[in-house]
């Protein structure tokens, strides 16, 4: 049986979340490389955790191209530049 895509809203609610952990990883990654180094174990595991979900939302969104090619909306992994702001 075929798997069924997800819809535009299933991946604007998991933009979302994926947006919210970022920004919890960023404020995490600057507290241990600021307290610790970026270059200690904690600062390289953060920075790798960080990436991860950056690789994640870069695979989501094209998936979310060939899923709903009639659909597009940019905004929902990569939102507005305003809204990155807010999670620092």
């Amino acid at each position: 049986m075929p798997r069924q895509p997800m819809t535009l809203v299933e991946h604007r609610e998991l933009g979302g979340v994926l947006l919210m952990i970022r920004g919890t990883l960023l404020r995490a990654y600057v507290e241990l490389s600021d307290r610790y180094g970026a270059t200690s174990k904690a600062g390289r595991t953060s920075d790798r955790a960080l990436r991860a979900v950056d690789d994640l939302r870069s695979a989501l969104d094209e998936q979310l191209v060939r899923d709903l090619p009639t659909d597009l909306d940019a905004t929902v992994y990569y939102p507005a530049e305003r809204m990155a702001v807010r999670e620092l």
